[in-house]
């Protein structure tokens, strides 16, 4: 099934020390070694370390393939280090300023005007003057490996400047993703959600550029000069966005439970896709802008949404109270891109939801768990994948059966009479439906309880209100396009409109 492995779809979306950091994808490829050789996920691994400065890495991987360490290699690493030394020392000011004045005293002297003290212009200025270097040298710590250093400067650089429209240029924006990286990198998972909201306010807040016109380079007088981007660059790094929140996800439920335990957010795909606000925040800004994202550039993340929403169990917001809000919203997403991405576990839904084909939802299961096991992000999942589907079937198949037969739901489930029916009881019990176990007759009555007209009402209004809004953002462009106010649908919104 290696038409299932998405490692070259996601690869060019994430960075290279994502790929190459200790028991990241491309260790995980070595250690299953399903779909690729040792030698050639090795030689991919010291190819991709080449482009970076981390020469240790290198040394390592060529350990591994016993091979001999070339001479350039050795003269790389001296270069470094001596590079590293005329950084340090030309962000020696800065470097000084940070480690002796906290961070307040540091914003004072970045937004000081013509009516404060000299002394704080002056070392306004000083400042000022280090920052790029300082940046520079933050930037060769993440280059050479060095995460937990890279945090520190980046982040310090960031704070001091802040996110003011005058500091908002090429280098601040670089800042963002070095620091999301740095987080990702040394496992500092309770930064993970602000340095991404961070860098998503970054993206709608930066200054608009008109999709054809070209942005303004670096020039020997102008080095560093004002961001700005075409909405077609937004929905890509937007794109990248999602890709690098992969790599923010717990490996296993273990790791869920001790990060939900310590009160880190982990779910950062689901909230960017399915927002609490949907409040839009101008052209190319609302609030499906991430689904548009997924719709436009990166179909296969369907995947990753379809599994995290069927593992979840938490309300996400009053807007998806339940598990089946957010999966209403997911079915409609597989159906739109059916004909771009499909792969067993979006065609589980799909069979489940959409055909209401149990014995397809339950062959598409035992295919959902080999292609599982063996996805770098998910494979300590698929146990506990194997649990939540199943109980969607029985909830599924329970709301429209009212008497059913033990032995016959065994059987789609994959269990014995006995096995089925001691799970069954857990899973009255937990999912709270109301029913009766006749162990007689081996069967479960169902009392299935519709829902009342009051609540009919309610989802359906809440539906055409979502319609409706995409309806008038979709007839926006239009307009707009007529008048030259907004650039080309593929770069703003989603290829069609939801009926």
């Amino acid at each position: 099934m290696a038409e299932y492995d998405l490692t070259q779809k996601i690869a060019p979306f994430t960075d290279v020390h994502f790929l190459v950091q200790s028991d990241g994808p491309l260790d995980f490829l070595i250690e299953q070694a399903e779909y690729y050789s040792y030698d050639d996920v090795m030689r991919a691994k010291l190819a991709l370390l080449a482009k970076t400065k981390n020469v240790d890495g290198q040394l390592r991987a060529l350990e591994e393939l016993q091979e001999d360490i070339p001479p350039e290699l050795e003269a790389q690493q001296q270069a470094n280090d001596e590079r590293e030394e005329v950084l340090r020392e030309a962000a020696g000011d800065a470097l000084d300023m940070f480690s002796l004045e906290d961070m307040t005293t540091i914003k004072e002297y970045v937004t000081a005007g013509a009516t404060d003290p000299a002394e704080k212009l002056e070392m306004k200025e000083k400042l000022l003057a280090a920052l790029p270097a300082y940046y520079d040298y933050a930037k060769f710590k993440y280059e050479r490996g060095e995460y937990d250093d890279a945090y520190l400067f980046l982040n310090n650089y960031i704070q001091a400047i802040g996110d003011r429209a005058a500091f908002s240029t090429v280098r601040y924006s670089h800042a963002l993703w070095g620091r999301l990286g740095a987080v990702i990198l040394t496992q500092q998972w309770h930064l993970v959600k602000d340095a991404v909201e961070a860098i998503d306010k970054h993206i709608m807040t930066v200054k608009r550029r008109e999709d054809g016109v070209p942005p303004t380079m670096p020039s020997p007088s102008d080095p560093d000069p004002i961001r700005s981007m075409s909405d077609r660059e937004k929905l890509q790094l937007r794109t990248w966005v999602l890709h690098w929140c992969l790599f923010a996800y717990p490996v296993t439920p273990d790791e869920a439970r001790k990060r939900e335990s310590a009160g880190d957010k982990w779910e950062n795909i689901l909230e960017l896709i399915f927002p609490v606000n949907d409040e839009k925040q101008g052209p190319g800004n609302g609030p499906d802008r991430y689904r548009q994202a997924v719709q436009n550039n990166a179909p296969w993340l369907l995947r990753y949404v379809t599994t995290m929403v069927i593992l979840h169990k938490r309300p996400m917001s009053e807007r998806f109270r339940r598990k089946q809000d957010v999966i209403k919203e997911v079915i409609w997403l597989i159906e739109q891109e059916a004909y771009t991405y499909q792969d067993p576990i979006t065609q589980f839904l799909q069979c489940l939801y959409v055909r209401f084909d149990f014995d397809g939802a339950q062959e598409k299961l035992q295919a959902c768990y080999h292609v599982l096991r063996n996805d770098y992000f998910l494979s300590g999942w698929a146990d506990a994948f194997l649990v939540e589907a199943r109980q969607l079937i029985f909830e599924t198949y329970c709301r429209i059966h009212q008497k059913i037969d033990i032995n016959m739901l065994g059987q789609k489930l994959g269990m014995s009479p006995a096995e089925a029916e001691k799970w069954i009881v857990d899973l009255i019990l937990d999912s709270k439906l109301v029913a009766k176990i006749d162990s007689r007759d081996n069967y479960v009555e169902m009392n299935t309880r519709s829902p009342s007209v009051y609540h009919q009402v309610l989802d359906r209004t809440e539906r055409l209100a979502s319609s409706t809004f995409r309806l008038g953002t979709d007839t926006q462009k239009i307009f707009g396009q007529t008048l030259g106010g907004y650039p080309d649908r593929g770069a703003t919104g989603g290829r069609r409109g939801r009926p």
